[in-house]
């Protein structure tokens, strides 16, 4: 098993929609490949990340790790850290750079005690919501995501996030991973074809029951929801993964 700890932690309520932006940050027992310093007598390890962007590759960050005796009792698990991976159908604002922030602080801390840290920030470029923001700016889906993404990515490198990967849902790399937990759900039987019926809003992308609205509206103060029938799957071992 891979998984000790985990901590989800809300970092934030914004707008009045009560939507809450996070990170979550998720520590690791996992065997690391490290490399050893050569331009060091003593025993040293070097963890360092570099991030390719515009064919350019920036350096981020380097930190030695120490093999002395004196360190013996240090936990050097993984140490995994995500912000939320931020959709696109609007501009980066004051509650992403926030929670990026926090992010970053908590990454850096864990470099500090000598943890192998992963820290990811990406954008999620699917849903409907996309597409209308899309619709309303004159381009298709992706030149949107494109654009829209970009800023999202200057907004680290102006933030100095020392981030090591920066994920797109609509990179090959992204789709491949899904299709493979989809595959292997399939394959345990965790996944199944249901249907459902409710109050749908596209903004929160999620249905909601008649006792759920309020005054004709979602909980969170969405309008324009729309009762909507759908085929839908279902999973019933996805935490497994």
């Amino acid at each position: 098993m891979l998984t000790l700890n985990v901590s989800l932690v809300l970092l934030a309520i914004m707008g009045s929609t009560s939507r809450f932006y996070g990170c979550l940050s998720l520590s690791l027992k996992l065997n690391t490949n490290v490399l050893r310093s050569s331009s060091s007598s003593s025993s040293l390890y070097r963890y360092h990340s570099t991030i390719q962007y515009n064919n350019k590759q920036r350096y981020r960050h380097t930190t030695l790790h120490s093999n002395s005796n004196s360190d013996s009792n240090i936990d050097r698990s993984a140490y995994f850290i995500t912000t939320p991976i931020y959709y696109v159908n609007g501009l980066p604002h004051l509650g992403h750079a926030y929670t990026s922030t926090i992010c970053d602080i908590l990454a850096r801390f864990q470099r500090l005690d000598k943890r192998d840290v992963f820290f990811l920030t990406g954008t999620d470029e699917h849903g409907q919501k996309v597409e209308q923001s899309a619709n309303a700016n004159n381009k298709t889906p992706i030149e949107f995501a494109n654009d829209v993404s970009d800023k999202f990515r200057n907004l680290a490198i102006a933030l100095d996030l020392s981030y090591d990967d920066f994920i797109r849902t609509t990179e090959d790399r992204h789709k491949k991973a899904v299709g493979h937990l989809w595959k292997e759900l399939e394959k345990n039987n965790q996944i199944y074809l249901g249907a459902y019926e409710g109050w749908y809003s596209i903004r929160d992308e999620a249905f909601y029951s008649e006792d759920e609205l309020v005054d004709g509206k979602a909980p969170t103060g969405a309008d324009g929801l729309k009762r909507r029938a759908t085929s839908s799957v279902y999973h019933n071992g996805l935490i497994n993964y």
